[in-house]
């Protein structure tokens, strides 16, 4: 692969001619001519005047961002992996009614996010866009004709063209998504591949609608959409548009959705949620699934469509033997409540979202989850009917709407909540217990979050010698336990939150609690810093850099065996380290006890001299006790 740079000005592009073609930006002429696995780049050193396609071009790459001249596409095919017409550059462009087409997949290989100094005119040319789950960054660029034929699901942003065309693939995660709404002048034209292998048409932003303004609307096989509006003078429905059916994820407005028929599957032999027989088709996001066959001996059935349906009960299916659920056979959503029979035997990792915009549950029976469950319900609730465990490597994650723990225990890898998106959490009484090895909690972000968590005790749980982190962005929590034995694990701790109570311990080592510097994390309950080693083995109470943090309480604490550095210890009560503790520097209002013996009585060994009670004593003759 060579880089190559047109100098000299006006010139023809004709596939061969070198007198215009350096290796360096404003180099000496006579580099080779650049072939397909070339980049061109015609930039402020290019020497303005007009270049002109006289043959067709096939590079790697063909920029001119920051180009001061006129090019000429003059008809000629572009074939090109990347193409960069962004930039600054004062320059003229005309596409006229070449076809140019973009191959590369991933990224950004289309890009014309800055027009600063353009002069475009798009004539009536076709846009080609074949690569797979691609970025179209056309900013405020107005296109003519666009054509999008690579798998995968598509972010696309342009404000209008003439023509828009999606042909979906062999696949069922084909689809395209909005970074803003966009205007087709003429014919807006969906095609599915298959009623299988459907077209997903969404936001970018999950709740914000974009709206798709069309003159005439043509579509084939099953289009789903997801907070859109249709618009223009096309005739959103199918009847209209030759869809078999439109699916509704919510959201949408404008476009008139294929009724929802409740569907079951009549299998007896286990299925494929793609292949099973359906009452009536394979559920759209808008159908009911009652899945309530009576199966026979160790029967399994994977979840393998990437939009379920909505209302998925299970609880009527029967079987003997073993029965497999693999609910993470894909990537998957669901529109609704989610209801389990007790005894699957759970599998699948991959994650499954919950996006109902209503009220709705998670029954799981007992079951033991093995994937990431997302709440992405802007507008909806979804609330456990029972325990929720994942089997050690899943994730809750609420990234919009509400949740709520209906007082149930929860087990989980870790959860996650830290976006700006608007949503509640509401957690009562029990406990969520983690079991992960990184981030176990992460709500660093409170941005539009509603939190109620006070009753909620949290544990973690793994042993293992990673440092667990608690990103609690200033909320107030229960009791947060980090007692298993044998983990030489730090706890890493970031925000201004309050503690009925932390339990920090390890009967076999010792362990280092990091607080941020800066932060001020509040105990609540009398004695609930319960923060303790043994000899020989100190749990380090410090921050995670040089500066303090603090631990405030209006009522006494008391640790012991701990090594304490950089703390400032606040808020009225007292925070006494503990006979056996180490003062690491950097302290302030902490009390060590530095007094060894009374009479030639340890004080350790001792309960009270003269009637008064050493511990709680403040003075004896007048001097004060950590004097």
């Amino acid at each position: 692969m060579a880089a190559r740079f047109w100098v000299g000005g006006t010139g023809n592009l004709d596939g061969s001619d070198t007198s215009h073609i350096a290796a360096t930006s404003g180099g000496t002429p006579g580099a080779s001519y650049p072939g397909s696995g070339d980049d061109l780049t015609l930039d402020a050193n290019s020497g303005g005047g007009t270049v002109t396609m006289t043959a067709a071009v096939n590079m790697n790459s063909l920029t001119y961002g920051q180009f001061t001249g006129t090019l000429l596409f003059n008809g000629q095919a572009v074939t090109t992996v990347t193409h960069t017409i962004s930039g600054t550059g004062t320059r003229a462009i005309n596409w006229g009614s070449s076809i140019i087409t973009v191959t590369g997949s991933g990224g950004t290989p289309f890009n014309g996010a800055t027009i600063t100094g353009l002069t475009f005119t798009r004539g009536t040319s076709k846009l080609i866009l074949s690569g797979a789950s691609i970025t179209l960054s056309a900013g405020s660029l107005t296109l003519y004709d666009i054509e999008v034929t690579g798998a995968g699901i598509h972010n696309l942003n342009f404000p209008a063209c003439h023509s828009f065309t999606r042909t979906g693939t062999a696949a069922k995660t084909d689809g395209f998504m909005l970074s803003q709404s966009i205007n087709v002048t003429e014919v807006l034209t969906l095609n599915a591949n298959s009623l299988i292998n459907r077209l997903f048409i969404r936001s970018t932003t999950i709740g914000t609608a974009r709206t798709i303004t069309a003159a005439s609307l043509v579509c084939t096989n099953v289009i789903d959409f997801k907070d859109i509006t249709g618009a223009g003078a096309a005739t959103w429905t199918t009847a209209a548009s030759g869809a078999t059916y439109f699916g509704d994820c919510g959201g949408n407005s404008g476009i008139t959705m294929t009724a929802a028929v409740s569907q079951s599957p009549s299998n007896v032999n286990g299925f494929n949620w793609d292949t099973a027989t359906w009452t009536s088709r394979v559920p759209l996001p808008q159908d009911p699934v009652v899945v309530n066959t009576a199966l026979g001996l160790n029967k399994s059935i994977a979840c393998n469509m990437p939009r379920l349906g909505k209302d998925i009960d299970f609880s009527g299916l029967t079987w003997t033997g073993t029965m497999g659920l693999n609910l993470g056979s894909t990537a998957n959503e669901l529109y609704g409540s989610l209801t389990l029979k007790a005894g699957f035997t759970m599998s699948g990792t991959n994650p499954t979202t919950l996006a109902g915009r209503g009220s709705y549950n998670i029954t799981s029976a007992g079951n033991i989850y093995t994937n990431i469950f997302t709440i992405e319900a802007p507008g909806g609730t979804y609330t456990l009917q029972d325990a929720y465990v994942h089997n050690g490597t899943g994730r809750l994650q609420v990234n919009n709407g509400s949740f709520i723990d209906g007082n149930f225990n929860i087990t989980a890898d870790n959860f996650n909540s830290a976006n700006s998106n608007v949503r509640t959490i509401t957690l009562g009484t029990g406990t969520i217990t983690l079991t992960g090895t990184a981030t176990l909690w992460n709500i660093g972000t409170v941005t539009n979050l509603t939190f109620s968590g006070s009753l909620k005790d949290i544990i973690m749980s793994n042993a293992n010698a990673t440092t667990k982190a608690f990103a609690g962005g200033g909320l107030t929590y229960g009791t947060l336990t980090y007692n298993i034995s044998s983990s030489t694990g730090q706890l890493a701790m970031s925000g201004n939150n309050s503690f009925s109570a932390i339990n920090f311990s390890d009967a076999n080592n010792a362990r280092i609690l990091n607080f941020t510097a800066a932060n001020t994390n509040t105990i609540r309950n009398l004695y609930g810093f319960n923060v303790k080693g043994k000899a020989g083995k100190l749990m380090t109470i410090q921050s995670q850099t040089a500066a303090t943090h603090t631990l405030s309480s209006s009522l006494n604490q008391k640790c012991d065996y701990v090594n304490i550095i950089n703390s400032i210890a606040t808020g009225g009560g007292e925070w006494h380290a503990g006979p056996h503790s180490t003062d690491g520097g950097g302290n302030t209002g902490w009390r060590f006890n530095r007094i060894k013996s009374i009479g030639g009585v340890a004080i350790a060994a001792l309960k009270s001299v003269r009637g008064v009670d050493i511990e709680n004593a403040r003075s004896m003759n007048g001097n004060a006790m950590d004097a």
